[in-house]
């Protein structure tokens, strides 16, 4: 049980790993722009708030590509707070990115749980900060009108995950390729390159029709301006097959477990990352009302909406009810 960089971090690889970072092709670009030395703010808050301001600056509403820093606000009660954060957000400019990295400090919270949650009102990026990231989300946004269209941004992997793994969200899907977006000054090691892989696996066991088409997996850096691209093909399908059992936890990355469609149990995840399995929903959330962010009304219709948008029986989607996932689900 947990998320597929919790997974990956703790899989011990065999030598050189799965994927050779070598085996990956190096493309370079030069805007001519040096970034500085220092930055004044967790380096994890600078790499969350360039990927969700790449996805504002390229049409995501602020409210989707800021969800999960939402979604944590509401851990903390904090609301209002974030929605006041987000309403400062408008583009790129000094103002901008400096609320864009406050509330980007609320995904602990959703992500991990309050307990990692430090005030963010002590995130105060400086001048050299909050430069660095404007140039790398400009960076991004020329990556992709060079190697893009994005066609999916920000997506989780419904009815692929797995006893194993239960959490995850893949960054940026363009025709033919599967991106993952990394903001480091270093290049990718082999957990990076397992991680993608993985993402990739997942994306084939997904409600996603789009990943039958990928034909390449890559990664880019806005911090080094180098995008690292492998094409499928030359991956051994032993790798796939060994990624896909043993740090997945299928036998095969097209396998779509049936359990999905015939479940007697019901399987939740909630936001902290908990899996709870059990017969009757109404039941249960009757018996657990003090985990529900919501009465027990809300719950039962936002979990059953989840279900029906899993079977496709809604033109409206939803696959996530403040926070909580449905993995399974029975008939009562």
């Amino acid at each position: 049980m947990a998320s597929v960089t919790q997974r990956v971090e703790k899989f011990k690889q065999p030598y050189g790993g799965f994927l050779s970072p070598n085996d990956f092709t190096k493309t370079f670009f030069d805007d001519g722009v040096v970034l500085f030395s220092e930055e004044n703010i967790n380096a994890g808050l600078v790499g969350i708030a360039v990927d969700y301001l790449i996805r504002f600056m390229t049409g995501t509403s602020a409210e989707e590509a800021f969800k999960i820093s939402l979604i944590g606000s509401q851990h903390m009660k904090q609301e209002n707070k974030a929605k006041e954060f987000l309403n400062h957000i408008k583009g790129l400019d000094d103002q901008s990115i400096i609320y864009a990295c406050k509330l980007v400090g609320y995904d602990v919270c959703a992500r991990v749980g309050p307990i990692r949650y430090t005030p963010v009102e002590d995130i105060n990026p400086d001048e050299n900060t909050v430069s660095n990231i404007r140039t790398m989300v400009n960076r991004s946004l020329s990556f992709w009108e060079h190697s893009g269209p994005v066609i999916k941004e920000g997506f989780t992997f419904e009815l692929a995950y797995t006893a194993t793994i239960t959490t995850g969200d893949g960054d940026y899907l363009t025709e033919d390729t599967l991106w993952d977006l990394k903001i480091s000054k270093y290049p990718p090691t082999s957990k990076h390159t397992l991680q993608l892989l993985v993402y990739y696996i997942l994306g084939l066991r997904s409600i996603h029709s789009e990943f039958q088409n990928i034909k390449k997996i890559g990664i880019y850096n806005p911090r080094l301006n180098i995008s690292y691209l492998l094409e499928n093909s030359k991956i051994d399908s032993s790798v796939i097959k060994d990624v896909a059992t043993y740090v997945v936890g299928v036998h095969s990355p097209l396998e779509r477990l049936e359990a999905h469609m015939h479940a007697k149990e019901w399987v939740l995840v909630s936001p902290n990352g908990e899996t709870y399995r059990f017969r009757n929903l109404n039941h249960w959330l009757r018996e657990h009302q003090d985990l529900l962010d919501g009465t027990v009304t809300q719950a039962s219709a936002g979990i059953r909406k989840i279900k029906y948008s899993l079977q496709g029986k809604l033109k409206n989607k939803s696959y996530h009810w403040k926070g909580w996932q449905l993995l399974e689900w029975g008939d009562n």
